[in-house]
């Protein structure tokens, strides 16, 4: 059972990415965690100087990397309460 103050702050989640600006502040979060990205920016200079043939890699740092996750698991969370309150909504 979810307490009442957590589904009154779902419903407000979910009401705002219903609106244009919630579905602009969405699809911004989307480009700025790079969602769709499945290499790290190091990975992908390593492919490009692979390509190049030339032997320069670069390690993947590991705070970056933790930033990264970190950005993207936020975004995950606020896509979640997005789909918790749409189905809250339909229990009705």
């Amino acid at each position: 059972m979810i307490p009442k103050e957590q589904l009154v702050f779902i419903s407000h989640v979910t009401n705002f990415l219903k609106t244009k600006s919630g579905i602009q502040f969405l699809e911004y979060l989307r480009k700025v965690c790079h969602i769709e990205d499945t290499l790290e920016p190091e990975e992908v200079y390593n492919k490009e100087m692979e390509s190049a043939g030339l032997a320069s890699r670069m390690p993947i740092d590991p705070l970056a990397l933790a930033k990264r996750q970190g950005m993207r698991a936020a975004y995950f969370k606020i896509v979640a309460l997005q789909k918790q309150g749409e189905r809250e909504e339909d229990s009705k």
